[in-house]
């Protein structure tokens, strides 16, 4: 792939526990060593609040009877393409630097609306907005306002080839605007898909709404292809709404999600969220081969991180991985056409008794068997990271529970 990003900010409890201290010197050694970056690329949201001052805050593009607190602009205003197509060029000129909460990087200038479908409601972009009324498909993913995005988009992407015919506009597909439109992609948009890939090992409804707008965008763009990849689950809800969630392990999932996406020619992949240590290390060097030993890797790893605690901690993590990616462990009604319940299957029915007793003891068993001082500290971030995350986690769920149990 020509641009990879697997850069975790280590501000998750795992990945923060797991690693302990580190400097931000350590940080941009790490990524050197695991091969981030490459080819310039940036696609990511533009229009919100603070991007749309100044010029952007224009009257004759302010969206109409749509409530305070909006985000959004009139995307079929003339005005605003011609200001944004000025912009574009401005940047691809080196003219400058870009106004504030816009995005580019080398080839690349990035659109993307606000995450609010508060809109204008000019005639204009009402007429914009029909053809995708009937697009819901009871996922976070569909295209109910697909036309009225990429028209935009086009608008832009048309004017800058005149003058710019080597240059990509990149956007996103996402949310409301996941699917494509029912029109051609100007060749110089290139897209990123934004897939929920922690979901993969045991959501198939929405694993298969995501693979089918991935392959409907890749029949469909002419430009170089890039992907959004969400591992935000279920570690951010976790965080917003105060819970443990049980570890979600999934590395031989991600492997072959990575080897298929590298298999079909995507152009660089942005990981969104954090997932744990070996698993992010896992995904970076199938991004170097896609042929990389999976299984090979993760027992040198633990091997030679853990010395002789190695295969009581390579037991941990393979358990929390067949309990994690099990589908059967999610049956209705954790399992919801629009998501997961994480906070209810976390201990009712991942981190059950009997589970947490088994993982317990292998932790024990691994403190038992190390030797060197980085052996014993490296068991104890693990254990800090992982089990004693799992044990707060599992002690809050039984706590909150009513006296019935239910």
């Amino acid at each position: 792939m020509k641009h990879r990003s697997a850069l975790p900010s280590g501000s998750w409890p795992f990945l923060q526990n797991q690693w302990g201290p580190f400097t931000r010197e350590q940080v941009h050694l790490h990524w050197r060593r695991t091969r981030q970056g490459g080819e310039p690329w940036s696609a990511n949201h533009t229009f919100y609040p603070r991007t749309i001052k100044g010029r952007f805050h224009h009257p004759d593009y302010q969206p109409k009877d749509a409530g305070t607190q909006v985000g959004q602009l009139c995307y079929t205003n003339p005005r605003l393409v011609e200001e944004v197509v000025q912009t574009a060029r401005d940047y691809f000129d080196g003219k400058g630097q870009l106004p504030e909460g816009w995005k580019a990087l080398g080839d690349y200038f990035a659109l993307a609306p606000d995450d609010t479908l508060r809109l204008c409601n000019c005639d204009a972009c009402k007429v914009a907005r029909k053809p995708g009324e009937g697009r819901k498909t009871g996922f976070f993913s569909d295209g109910v306002i697909s036309d009225y995005w990429f028209s935009f988009v086009n608008a832009i992407a048309r004017e800058v080839r005149k003058t710019h015919p080597d240059k990509y506009i990149a956007t996103l597909a996402y949310w409301s605007y996941a699917l494509p439109p029912s029109f051609d992609i100007e060749p110089n948009v290139s897209v990123s898909p934004c897939l929920h890939t922690c979901y993969y090992p045991v959501h198939p409804g929405m694993t298969a709404n995501d693979l089918d707008f991935y392959e409907a965008w890749r029949r469909k763009t002419k430009a170089p292809m890039f992907l959004w990849v969400y591992y935000h689950h279920p570690m951010e809800p976790a965080l917003i709404n105060g819970f443990g969630c049980f570890p979600h392990v999934m590395v031989h999932d991600t492997a072959n999600a990575m080897r298929r996406f590298i298999q079909d020619g995507i152009h660089g992949i942005f990981e969104c969220g954090e997932q744990d240590q070996l698993e992010q290390y896992v995904m970076t060097k199938v991004w170097d081969d896609p042929t990389t030993d999976v299984d090979g890797t993760i027992d040198e790893f633990f091997r030679l991180y853990f010395g002789r605690a190695g295969k009581p901690m390579n037991r941990f993590y393979r358990r929390l991985e067949e309990i994690a990616c099990d589908p059967k462990n999610y049956p209705a009604p954790y399992l919801r056409t629009g998501g997961i319940d994480w906070k209810k299957v976390a201990w009712e029915r991942l981190g059950t008794a009997e589970r947490m007793e088994e993982l317990g003891r292998l932790i024990q068993k691994a403190e038992s068997l190390a030797e060197t001082d980085a052996e014993k500290q490296r068991v104890a971030q693990w254990r800090k990271a992982f089990w004693d995350w799992m044990v707060r986690g599992r002690e809050k769920a039984l706590a909150q529970e009513k006296p019935d149990g239910k």
